[in-house]
């Protein structure tokens, strides 16, 4: 097995862009089941509404399953892989486990913010990554870009790096969330994200991280009203297609989805950018606190952790000062 690959043999590459092909009657529609995952209402969700929307007047149709219908974002991505599902739109987080250089998008305090995750997606180093698991069949990117930096939810109040040590903080199923945060001195407890509100609420965790357009509408901030600041990580927003699914389609329908995946993720990316602030400010308004905390020694421990795990294998040498050197 490619060394590159973690849990499943997988493909993932990035198209230039292309544009829509109109539908004429000599072709015959094929229908992309796509799942975004979360809540309705969601960033996700709407994302993928608006692939819907992009799409029509093309051959190609889109049955969208909103919610958590078929599973959480872990268990749509296995169907992904095996073709039980076309087209995935989430976190560029469930494809990291299938290079290691893209475990970095994960590590906390990699990258700067939104735009330091932006340049290093228009890089040449990230295009070199992802044309090393191009040879591999599975699942192909076909669009990616940054959305929104994460905060951190708690239901105690967190006014300073030492009040992370030893809270139970969510974290998904994905190594490189679990080291950091145990980096920080926290207790990473891996749960299913449409969890949280009652994790929180019930004290099984006693925090969670996620973008604001993703944790509003599944009520982090009711459950955990500490809404605090570290800058840790940023969250992204990814278009999947399975590999054999995309390599059937015509040449015509394969240009009209990589168009709509880019547009699709292009408008996902300002929507986000745009509504943070407003959804935050609706969180406040019900009772939230916002708190900035000096991260300064979250960063350090995270980056010396990090560093030392690179040593180990973990991602290539050098790649973590390689994009502490990007400008963005």
């Amino acid at each position: 097995m490619n060394k590159f690959i973690q849990s499943a043999v997988v493909t993932a590459t990035i198209f230039a862009g292309a544009t829509l092909a109109p539908l004429t009657t000599a072709q015959a529609e094929t229908t992309l089941t796509t799942s975004s995952v979360n809540a309705i209402g969601s960033i996700e969700n709407r994302t993928g509404k608006k692939f819907v929307e992009l799409l029509e007047g093309s051959s190609l149709k889109v049955n969208h399953v909103e919610g958590t219908v078929l599973g959480n974002a872990a268990q749509v991505m296995d169907q992904t892989i095996s073709g039980a599902v076309d087209v995935m739109i989430n976190d560029m987080a469930w494809v990291a486990g299938f290079h290691p250089d893209l475990t970095v998008l994960n590590w906390s305090f990699t990258f700067n913010d939104t735009d330091h995750l932006d340049a290093f997606f228009n890089s040449d180093q990230f295009s070199a990554i992802v044309d090393d698991v191009a040879s591999e069949t599975g699942v192909r990117v076909l669009a990616a870009a940054a959305t929104q930096p994460r905060y951190f939810h708690s239901r105690v109040p967190v006014s300073s790096a030492e009040d992370i040590k030893g809270l139970k903080v969510r974290v998904p199923q994905i190594r490189v969330f679990i080291d950091s945060w145990d980096a920080m001195g926290a207790v990473p407890t891996p749960m299913n994200f449409s969890e949280v509100f009652l994790g929180m609420k019930t004290g099984v965790i006693d925090g969670a991280f996620g973008n604001p357009s993703a944790t509003f509408p599944n009520n982090f901030h009711v459950s955990g009203q500490n809404i605090v600041t570290l800058g840790d990580t940023n969250s992204s927003m990814g278009m999947f297609v399975n590999e054999a699914r995309f390599q059937s389609l015509s040449d015509e329908d394969k240009s009209a989805l990589i168009a709509a995946a880019k547009e699709t993720i292009a408008w996902a990316q300002a929507q986000a950018q745009q509504e943070m602030q407003a959804v935050l400010d609706k969180m406040v308004e019900t009772g939230a606190t916002l708190t900035d905390i000096d991260s300064s020694a979250l960063r350090a421990a995270t980056l010396e952790k990090g560093r030392q795990l690179e040593e180990e294998g973990m991602w290539s040498k050098g790649l973590l000062d390689s994009i502490q050197g990007l400008d963005s």
